[in-house]
């Protein structure tokens, strides 16, 4: 957060229900490795949707619902290494990028790009692109999304699924 800061942009950090609550309104909103422990991703991008200001920009990262995911987030990292207590994911709670891309559009944002992430073991980095031919990536990360409708006064009908609070951002 502090070189938001030092950039000027607003920053914030805590729950985005409450941060909603408290009419905070972001040109750029990170959420990285969250999405598949909500219990309703659906509802969690709509409120992302709601921070959003107009032309605002999300950038979301999960993990890709594949075998090697199951192999190295659920296996590896909670029963091989220990590095995550037991349980921390659920495989099937993954979500895939054409997953990710539809929950998106349903808020109403349109998904600019996509890309893999992969950790490079051998330099503690991170990689983007989907890897080996053929090959999904670890994690999905629709790099920036945008608000593709926003309310004003005269537009009492949001589109479906468009939060109806998204006016607070204007």
């Amino acid at each position: 957060m502090p070189r938001g800061r030092a950039c000027g942009l607003p920053t914030g950090r805590g729950l985005a229900e409450d941060l909603l609550a408290e009419e905070r309104c972001f040109p750029l909103i990170t959420c990285l490795e969250v999405i598949e422990h909500v219990p309703d991703p659906a509802g969690f991008v709509k409120v992302l949707t709601a921070l959003l200001e107009p032309d605002g920009m999300l950038v979301l990262s999960t993990l890709n619902r594949t075998r090697r995911s199951w192999m190295t987030a659920k296996f590896g990292a909670e029963y091989v290494l220990r590095i995550l207590p037991t349980g921390t994911h659920d495989w099937r709670a993954f979500i895939t990028p054409a997953e990710l891309a539809g929950l998106l559009r349903t808020a109403g944002l349109r998904v600019e790009a996509t890309t893999g992430l992969r950790a490079d073991p051998l330099t503690g980095r991170w990689r983007t692109g989907r890897g080996h031919v053929g090959e999904l990536p670890d994690r999905s990360a629709p790099i920036a999304t945008r608000r593709q409708h926003v309310m004003g006064e005269q537009d009492a009908n949001p589109p479906q699924g468009q939060p109806s609070h998204t006016d607070v951002c204007h």
